[in-house]
């Protein structure tokens, strides 16, 4: 099993059904990035492939976007998203994260990096997320009701390595039987870390007590052990809604930390790219909730006070490496 390099880990000083998001959850214009992102990608390859003689290779891109890749100043080109949006973020911008994270006054940080997936991304989004068993007639994908795939595949890329993309855990609840039944909005979300544990050499650890604090004491202990958890959330009931979801969600919990002496805790958002932009009714960034200009998505750019994950959590899935358990 390959591991994570060391340096990537930063730090300092039940089956039960979890809902995917319902239409108003997902982000319309998160690709956007991501599509621009390819397009740089297969330039800076083309000018890779430049012969050294100066005659372009064969398939090599026009003049023009050659000469518009040379001229790009050094810190764009490196600053350009992985070719790969399945690899764990490198070191380099782990660095610029753990800064912006200590910046924004965050100490004794817990926090395993991983990729950011989005369920809406043009990559994945059409891929058939059928129920189990099929409901016929129904066309249900990924970008629908993938929240938890997208989420687990996540924490596989941070925790193998492996190169997971949502498609393959997509295809794994639906062969396992756990994409959710007839008449349910997501995944049987516990069902399914439950089996991917099993089938990947993981070790699980569960926090589904009535009590929600009991919960987060599990999610924090398994983070500390260098776990990523999935965590099922819903709505805040004192305030008639949530961050995340106007139902039910799934998302990634891949760190914690102290903040003024409270607890919070790092979200990657599959629904979501951008948590500071409002969202079709749902609670943006506010007093419990922060997004840090300088962190990337996944890398500790999306923080939830412990009283405010209290309040929306549902339940907790937390997975580390069987080397680790």
């Amino acid at each position: 099993m390959t591991r994570i390099a060391p340096e990537l880990l930063l730090r300092s000083s039940t089956g039960n059904v979890g809902g995917g998001p319902d239409a108003g959850d997902l982000d319309p214009v998160v690709d956007r990035h991501a599509r621009r992102a390819e397009e740089l990608g297969r330039t800076y390859d083309l000018v890779d492939r430049v012969q050294l003689d100066g005659a372009p290779a064969r398939g090599a891109a026009p003049a023009n976007q050659l000469e518009q890749a040379r001229r790009e100043p050094p810190a764009s080109r490196a600053a350009k998203v992985r070719k790969d949006p399945t690899a764990v973020p490198p070191e380099a911008e782990c660095r610029r994260s753990r800064a912006a994270i200590a910046a924004a006054g965050f100490t004794d940080v817990h926090l395993r990096p991983v990729p950011y997936f989005n369920q809406g991304s043009e990559r994945w989004a059409t891929h058939a997320y059928p129920r189990s068993p099929a409901v016929p007639g129904e066309s249900r994908t990924i970008k629908d009701a993938g929240c938890a795939p997208t989420a687990l595949a996540m924490i596989d890329c941070g925790l193998r390595d492996a190169h997971t993309p949502p498609t393959v855990t997509a295809d794994f609840a639906v062969r396992h039987q756990v994409s959710g039944r007839p008449g349910v909005a997501g995944s049987d979300t516990g069902g399914l870390a439950r089996r991917w544990a099993e089938q990947n050499g993981l070790a699980l650890t569960e926090g589904t007590s009535s009590h929600p604090s009991r919960n987060v004491d599990v999610l924090r202990a398994g983070l500390e052990a260098n776990g990523i958890a999935l965590v099922s959330v819903g709505v805040d009931r004192r305030k008639g809604r949530g961050h995340f979801t106007r139902g039910g969600h799934v998302l990634v919990v891949n760190g914690c930390a102290m903040r003024d002496g409270q607890e919070w805790f790092a979200v990657a958002n599959p629904g979501r790219a951008d948590q500071s932009r409002p969202h079709h009714g749902l609670l943006a960034t506010d007093e419990s909730v922060n997004q840090i200009a300088g962190a990337s998505n996944g890398i500790g750019q999306v923080w939830i006070s412990r009283t405010q994950l209290e309040a929306e959590m549902k339940r907790c899935f937390v997975l580390r490496s069987g080397a680790e358990s």
